[in-house]
């Protein structure tokens, strides 16, 4: 593909039936001209066709909507990024009584809270309002000291979410519809699940393992109180786009209203911190930094995966959008291919050399269990071998064993870094952490005086020990 890729609507239909996913939508934006195809079906218990308009769910790539309310709100004099959680939220409590006096609002919207929780269980309807998430935080633990590492962190754009609702007294969906979707002119989004139903929408899809058969989704959203880390906010991707783009002109909308400060729309995309867990790329305020003034963000939920990828440099705003849970090989065959003809950049999971075969490493401080609110991976020591094996803590998806795995060897690469084949039942297991193919790199970071590590790093995340 190059160019304009008129060719777009044919490749889409031909990537869904290469990579069996239910769905996709594209928007494209470069060189002044928008670029939309579709293909699929939106159900396929109903055979709903998926079009250009359907809504889709975005899931994290809503960070960067939340991280852009909070900025308007600094723009507005009505909170600062230095100020502290409890400034705004002075009944606050985590497990630590001190961290809403230490953590800032830098430090929610860049990770850099150290506040655990990936995701926790559904409480049920009535109790999954964002308030009451909020106060269930008070058990809530610290994976590492605030502003010390960078480890992404739901929960903590959940507070960052409460306290735009709490310095406006607004809901945060209404600060969405009325701060995003209504000025930018937004046809087709839908941040409340009971709007959803005003449109076209989609729902995600599974793959069976064992028949390779795609199957709906048992549920649609994620506990509704993580609002605005992403479990609800449903979107075209052209629609998506044009969210896009008034990032791309800094801060000023394609329709020409102004949502942010050109100062507050470039200070999101400075790199804050230069790596998030063990990731190789940087972090902004909402945006993730790649590099080569390529900046996005990905998004999961039940049965879905979508991508959103802009480049001011360039002037390219890239939304992909499925609704399969294996659709980041779909995304991935797209996004690198346009951002490399394009951008001149290669996305992917850097080339990792092994450590000589002679090599001697000291394995002390090593074993031991580290988990977050999601997972658990437990760390043995077999004679001069460590071992990792995982328990996923929440079903949160259909596909997730919640039963421990079998142990894979850590083979070490040095730097306290290490890589592992995750053994068939890893993979099974939970796929958001133990891809179909290929190895996992896993890290240890932050040793304590007694030489134990309190951290393992695994993607974008840590883990804090307990054991």
């Amino acid at each position: 593909m190059s160019g304009n890729f008129p060719e777009m609507a044919s490749w889409l239909a031909d990537a869904i039936a290469r990579h069996n996913v239910a769905g996709a939508s594209v928007a494209l934006y470069q060189n002044g001209s928008l670029t939309t195809a579709a293909a699929g079906s939106a159900n396929l218990s109903i055979g709903a066709e998926l079009t250009s308009d359907t809504l889709m769910q975005i899931g994290s790539v809503t960070k960067i909507i939340n991280a852009t309310i909070i900025m308007q709100l600094v723009d507005e004099g009505l909170l600062s990024l230095s100020d502290p959680i409890a400034k705004h939220l002075p009944d606050f409590r985590l497990e630590d009584p001190a961290a809403a006096e230490k953590i800032t609002v830098r430090m929610l919207v860049n990770h850099t809270s150290g506040i655990d929780g990936d995701i926790t269980a559904d409480h049920g309807h009535d109790e999954e309002t964002i308030e009451k998430t909020i106060a269930r935080m008070v058990t809530t633990r610290l994976l590492f000291e605030p502003g010390t590492d960078c480890s992404y962190s739901n929960a903590a754009i959940v507070v960052a979410g409460h306290i735009a609702e709490k310095v406006t007294g607004k809901s945060w969906y209404d600060l969405v519809k009325s701060r995003i979707f209504k000025p930018l002119g937004l046809p087709n989004s839908a941040v409340l699940p009971e709007d959803a139903m005003l449109f076209r929408t989609s729902v995600g899809h599974f793959v069976d393992r064992a028949t390779r058969v795609l199957k709906r989704s048992s549920h649609v959203f994620l506990p509704l109180g993580y609002a605005p880390a992403g479990p609800t906010t449903m979107m075209s991707a052209a629609d998506l786009v044009t969210f896009a783009r008034a990032h791309l002109a800094d801060g000023l909308a394609p329709n020409g209203t102004r949502i942010l400060s050109p100062e507050s729309a470039r200070l999101m995309r400075l790199t804050t911190e230069s790596r998030i867990g063990m990731a190789p790329h940087g972090v902004g305020l909402g945006w993730m930094v790649f590099g080569n003034d390529v900046f996005g963000h990905g998004g999961g939920g039940p049965g879905i995966v979508a991508r959103l990828y802009i480049s001011p440099r360039h002037q390219l705003a890239l939304a992909v959008l499925t609704n399969s849970d294996n659709g980041g090989k779909l995304i991935e065959e797209l996004s690198s291919t346009i951002l490399r003809d394009c951008c001149d950049l290669e996305i992917g999971e850097p080339q990792r050399k092994a450590s000589p075969a002679d090599a001697e490493i000291d394995l002390f401080g090593y074993a031991g269990r580290y988990e977050d609110s999601w997972m658990v991976y437990d760390v043995g020591k077999e004679a001069d071998t460590l071992t990792l094996s995982t328990r996923t803590k929440i079903a949160c998806y259909d596909c997730i064993s919640t039963a421990p795995t079998d142990a894979a060897p850590l083979r070490p690469l040095g730097e306290d870094l290490f890589v592992l084949t995750p053994t068939e039942q890893q993979r099974v297991a939970n796929r958001d952490f133990f891809p179909e193919t290929g190895d996992v790199f896993v890290a240890f970071r932050n040793r304590d005086q007694d030489g134990h590590f309190q951290n393992l790093a695994n993607g974008i995340r840590l883990y804090g020990r307990t054991a």
